[in-house]
């Protein structure tokens, strides 16, 4: 007698193979998203590096355009100098004119002189332009990992160039963290924050009452 063949599967089985395409399934769309998160995270921070260094190279060109406590606006020379990328858009500031842009991210960054200090504010997640009032500014989307990025990959490797980093919070006084030159036993030294001392500075924004930002002065 002759067997009759067996052709296909058994609807269990193929349950089965469903089961094991779903997994594999998500876990490659959870890998692909960790992956775009982190491509996002290195081409933002790549670009303030080549911001910072661009104007650090004429930083001399403009230190006295403001010597006193009023911020100069300056987002005119990075644009004349390419270090604005094209699809950042200029972004209002109600306290000072010509500097502030806003990046794919919607993160707003001030680029001004003050007290002959060239100057950054990294607004990470922005703020609501709808206000007039900078007293009315939320930090509601402020990012604690890109802040982390910030002063791991962009602060501390430039501390022999920096004056004083801190992050900037509006309901609070600001610890500031000197650069090479400025540190000593009665100030802490950027170079010397551990990943720990980081995380907690990231950490400590109050998004419901405040209006919080990485600083940066050369």
């Amino acid at each position: 007698m002759y067997k009759k063949s067996q052709i296909g599967r058994s609807m269990i089985e193929m349950l089965g193979v469903l089961a094991i395409i779903a997994v594999l399934s998500v876990g490659g769309i959870a890998g692909y998203s960790k992956a775009m998160e982190k491509f996002k995270l290195n081409k933002t921070i790549s670009d303030y590096t080549y911001l910072i260094y661009g104007l650090l190279e004429h930083v001399d060109d403009f230190r006295h355009l403001s010597g006193d406590g009023n911020a100069a606006g300056i987002r005119d020379v990075a644009e004349s100098l390419n270090l604005i990328p094209k699809s950042w858009k200029q972004a209002n500031n109600p306290g000072m004119p010509n500097a502030s842009v806003r990046d794919n991210n919607d993160n707003i960054i001030n680029i001004f002189i003050r007290y002959n200090y060239l100057t950054f504010d990294f607004y990470l997640g922005g703020w609501d332009e709808s206000t007039t009032e900078i007293s009315n500014l939320l930090s509601s989307g402020f990012s604690a990992k890109v802040c982390t990025e910030m002063f791991s990959n962009v602060a501390i490797p430039l501390s022999s160039a920096i004056h004083r980093a801190y992050m900037y919070d509006s309901s609070k006084n600001n610890q500031p963290f000197w650069g090479a030159a400025y540190c000593s036993a009665n100030n802490q030294c950027l170079s010397s924050l551990t990943l720990a001392q980081i995380n907690d500075i990231c950490r400590s924004c109050n998004k419901s009452s405040a209006h919080c930002a990485i600083v940066l002065e050369f």
